[in-house]
């Protein structure tokens, strides 16, 4: 579970794509975190040896689908 309810500010599932970006490097994936949705990362997330792509193509679906599986909080 990744948890991020206390860091992103004003986002909800239609925009979380402001907010989050997923990015691959190798085998890990880079989750650049926006707090506010603006321009400019405020943190990196490294997940070593994991695999969304089965999730969707975009930040925007692959972000929905971790938080209709449970697997990211944003509340």
């Amino acid at each position: 579970m990744l948890n991020l309810a206390d860091l992103l500010q004003g986002e909800s599932e239609a925009t979380i794509a402001n907010f989050l970006h997923f990015d691959y490097n190798g085998s890990d994936i880079i989750v650049s975190v926006n707090h506010d949705g603006s321009t400019g990362d405020t943190q990196l997330i490294v997940l070593e040896g994991v695999n969304l792509t089965t999730l969707g193509v975009d930040d925007q679906s692959i972000s929905q689908a971790l938080i209709a599986n449970g697997n990211l909080n944003i509340d």
